[in-house]
């Protein structure tokens, strides 16, 4: 690894640390990092992914400051923990251990409106959902077109049903959201240079051009998300980088140009030894807001993670909105008839045996649009009124030739109300399930109660986990299983 680090990075660092932090620094950011994973408590709860964690002889070791995140050891590593069973069903993520604290310090409320400005692949995002446990609305925003690919199969797989994915250059929110959001988390771009002991290879063309390039980006960057934070609202700035031009700086800028108004406020964790760290390497900043605050950096050999940087910031009063003109847009969305409501029940009852299934759904959160059946809050179509974000929610069902093809995001979303048809779940075998994540028919020679009929939908398990749904059509368990899914 050592050769993929340009010499001019560890001189960089060199003359801002001690001798004896400089080692430390230097002997950390080259040792492997750690495994950690995130339990995804939308689907599952702490105590019973033990339970399973246990049978697969995982030994998994808490996160002092994320009380679902865990460092996670494995004997049998001949399948890659990415395709696991568990995390292929969203029932974890994969996570770095620092990458768990920005979601923590910015403590989301069930009713916030939130956005997360920069957001893919999801780890924050999905993070903050299960802590919101699906309610209140995030706004995920993703610029780069090719990660919204991989934010969307998260946040699904995942089981998010409260958020809003958008592709926008994030400085468009000053202008269609000013004075607005209750939270936002800029998880800026920048050079990476924490990610080290993750990929090796992250800091080849580091260089400080690229730095000061990042800066300048994450300065415009705040200055916007600033302008889109409601008064009295809280902002979380982090950063993957260790850098003072890209934390320190960023932060002087904004606390400069919005003097009187942007406030650092300090971090509060439940973590002791954390809150007793945050002046381990003090900021060479003279701001004296950045020297009395509670700014966290996270070196790599302070909890032997990858390196992080935190601050959070609260906005005291309104700022000048631009000159953008708002125009309302119609949403394609519309809420669902009572007619509707009546069909989709007759058909689930039909299917499932269930009278009145949509009662495990609130109401309020049922729109259709065209022939979909989409479960979106309702709040989101006014922010989809404001600008154009309509990729969120979970579609349910969709409406074709009379009959109701019910989603497999739709199964899911039900299995997490706590609806469970016994009488539609069967059971699949190992053999039966490698198939079925390959997308896949299951050929079944019996199919119980299902078998005198035609055709049907049922909910596939394995080893008591939901792992989506199918049709009987003759002796063959027709695959549904969305393609972004498919392994």
């Amino acid at each position: 690894m050592k050769e993929l680090i340009p010499q001019i990075f560890w001189e960089k660092y060199k003359k801002m640390l001690s001798s004896s932090e400089f080692e430390a620094f230097k002997e950390a950011s080259l040792k492997p990092l750690r495994k950690s994973i995130r339990i995804n408590t939308l689907k599952i709860s702490v105590d019973d992914f033990k339970k399973e964690a246990k049978k697969l002889q995982w030994k998994l070791k808490p996160i002092p400051w994320c009380k679902n995140g865990f460092w996670i050891e494995r004997e049998d590593r001949s399948e890659p923990l990415g395709k696991s069973l568990l995390h292929l069903l969203g029932y974890f993520y994969i996570q770095e251990a620092s990458s768990m604290i920005p979601p923590e310090v910015l403590k989301p409320k069930k009713d916030d409106i939130i956005l997360d400005m920069s957001s893919a692949p999801g780890s924050k995002t999905t993070q903050i959902a299960a802590l919101m446990q699906n309610s209140g609305i995030i706004v995920a925003n993703e610029p780069e077109g090719s990660r919204i690919k991989a934010l969307h199969s998260n946040i699904e797989r995942l089981g998010v049903a409260n958020t809003l994915i958008s592709q926008k250059d994030g400085r468009a929110f000053s202008e269609y959201f000013s004075n607005f959001f209750d939270k936002i988390l800029l998880d800026a771009p920048c050079s990476g240079e924490g990610t080290i002991r993750k990929d090796s290879s992250a800091l080849e063309h580091w260089n400080e051009k690229r730095v000061e390039v990042m800066s300048r980006l994450q300065k415009d960057l705040i200055a916007h998300a600033f302008m889109a934070l409601k008064p009295g609202g809280e902002m979380v700035y982090s950063t993957c980088t260790l850098s003072p031009e890209e934390d320190e700086e960023v932060l002087e800028f904004l606390l400069e140009t919005c003097e009187g108004n942007a406030e650092l406020l300090p971090i509060e964790l439940s973590h002791e030894i954390l809150r007793q760290t945050q002046g381990l390497y003090p900021t060479r900043s003279e701001n004296k807001q950045l020297k009395d605050s509670g700014i966290l950096k996270i070196w790599p050999q302070t909890y032997d993670t990858e390196g992080f940087f935190i601050a959070k910031i609260k906005k005291n009063f309104p700022t000048e909105s631009g000159n953008f003109q708002k125009n309302r847009r119609n949403s394609p969305f519309v809420p669902v008839s009572k007619g509707t409501i009546s069909w989709i029940d007759t058909h689930l009852n039909e299917l499932f045996g269930v009278p009145e299934i949509t009662k495990y759904i609130v109401k309020n959160t049922i729109f259709q649009r065209g022939d979909e059946v989409w479960i979106r809050p309702e709040k989101f179509e006014h922010i989809a009124q404001m600008m154009s974000l309509n990729n969120g929610g979970v579609l349910f069902c969709k409406r074709h030739k009379e009959k109701l093809q019910l989603t497999h995001e739709g199964a899911m979303f039900l299995i997490q109300s706590h609806f469970i048809p016994q009488k539609s779940v069967i059971d699949i075998t190992t053999e039966e399930l490698q198939e079925y994540m390959k997308g896949k028919n299951i050929s079944i020679t019996a199919v119980n109660e299902h078998e005198s009929k035609k055709s049907n939908y049922v909910f596939i398990q394995h080893k008591n986990f939901f792992v989506g749904i199918g049709k009987i059509i003759g002796n063959k368990i027709k695959n549904l299983l969305p393609r972004n899914l498919v392994h």
